[in-house]
């Protein structure tokens, strides 16, 4: 659902503000949606950060559309900045939204906008401050856990900058706009509008880059980036004022148009691979057919009713048994679903503590734990084993997955 939204944000943002063709709109409206990664897609709030990010920007220049001629162009302003905290919350990389929206201020010198967005962002962020603050404390050690969780140099260019799909999709964008704007220096100068999409380009593009350093971090980190990009480069061909002369423009809508339609095909044929891969993989299905029986077992003795976890301790290589399918099956009672997030996020770190999670092993909270032969190679508690030995018991092994139930005695 946020990532449809998000593409009707593109489109809308392309036909009215930047005056693109319906056409061409509803091309960017296709790419949004084709080019996104895996984790869009997963239960985590990269679509709800990268959905509100990219409304806090359309929001944010129809606000300077209207200005001029609208009193009320001022609710707009305020609902770019509630959009912008609304991406802070959901993801910390959200913060680079308000700051695109301050730093464009500044280059332009409106000063009154300034004004309002500094005064009024301190008053909406100071109201999401205190409201976490109330319902969950441990928020802020949470959220700065997230972010000092140690640099990755290695994973940066492997998994990013060397990554096939980016090389070929990613790398032409990157150049080309970087390209138009040193070429045009249309963040100092030119239209409005395409001044503060070409502030917003960079700015994701230099934060995007920054963060992706972090350990954890994947391709998708460039999402808004991509987004943002290609409806500045298409802006850039359609804008009289902006088109170098000395380039043919039939020919270089032509390369153009056959690169954007190239990245559909590329994600395209991505995504049907994995899918395939995923359906055709005899280990995955071999996998997913012990993990229903170990399942079937926990669920044939009442836990779902229960209102107790199960704590699904395996990892998500092919070659052991895989803790995706058990967490799916019994969704409704899975502790600590998304185990590689704390895995990478609080193994260098060790920020966030698990007091809670300690208590409710002992106390029989959580009722079953599921591990592997071979054991997962990450444990979130140093002692969880002496737990797991002391308080609980084998009560079944089923096709490498072992399944330890809580006894008092």
């Amino acid at each position: 659902m946020f990532n449809i939204i998000s593409a009707c944000f593109i489109f809308t943002f392309s036909h009215s503000i930047l005056s693109l063709s319906r056409n061409r709109s509803y091309l960017l409206f296709l790419l949004s949606f084709t080019i996104l990664v895996t984790h869009n897609f997963a239960a985590r709030p990269d679509s709800l950060h990268d959905m509100m990010g990219i409304a806090s920007i359309y929001f944010f220049s129809k606000f300077h559309k209207n200005k001029l001629k609208d009193d009320s162009s001022l609710l707009l302003l305020l609902l770019s900045i509630i959009l912008s905290a609304v991406a802070v919350f959901a993801k910390q990389s959200g913060i680079q939204f308000i700051i695109i929206l301050t730093v464009y201020s500044i280059l332009t010198r409106d000063w009154k906008t300034l004004a309002k967005t500094i005064i009024s962002a301190t008053i909406i962020y100071s109201l999401f401050i205190a409201f976490f603050r109330y319902i969950h404390p441990a928020f802020f050690q949470n959220v700065i856990g997230g972010v000092i969780n140690g640099i990755d140099i290695k994973n940066f260019c492997s998994y990013i900058l060397l990554n096939k799909v980016f090389i070929l999709s990613v790398w032409p964008i990157v150049i080309c706009t970087l390209f138009i704007l040193v070429k045009t220096n249309c963040i100092f100068s030119g239209p409005n509008n395409i001044r503060l999409l070409g502030t917003a380009v960079l700015g994701t593009l230099l934060f995007a880059t920054a963060t992706a350093l972090k350990m954890g971090s994947t391709v998708q980190y460039y999402n808004v980036f991509i987004n943002l990009s290609l409806m500045f480069i298409i802006a850039y061909f359609s804008t009289e004022d902006l088109i170098d002369k000395s380039f043919s423009h039939s020919q270089t809508t032509l390369v153009l148009n056959a690169f954007l339609f190239f990245i559909i095909a590329l994600y395209g044929a991505q995504n049907i691979k994995t899918i395939y891969r995923f359906d055709h993989n005899p280990v995955l299905e071999a996998q997913r057919i012990a993990a229903r029986k170990a399942a079937d077992y926990i669920l044939n003795r009442g836990s779902e009713n229960s209102g107790r976890y199960v704590f699904a301790n395996l990892a998500t290589d092919f070659n052991i048994p895989s803790r995706q399918s058990i967490n799916n099956i019994l969704y409704k009672n899975c502790l600590v679903p998304q185990m590689d997030i704390l895995e990478y996020s609080t193994g260098p770190s060790k920020v966030v503590g698990y007091i809670n999670l300690h208590e409710m092993l002992i106390n029989g909270e959580i009722e079953y734990i599921i591990e592997s032969r071979p054991k997962n190679r990450f444990a979130i508690l140093n002692d969880l084993e002496e737990i797991r030995k002391s308080k609980y018991i084998l009560v079944k092994e089923i096709e490498g997955y072992l399944i330890y139930k809580y006894s008092s005695n």
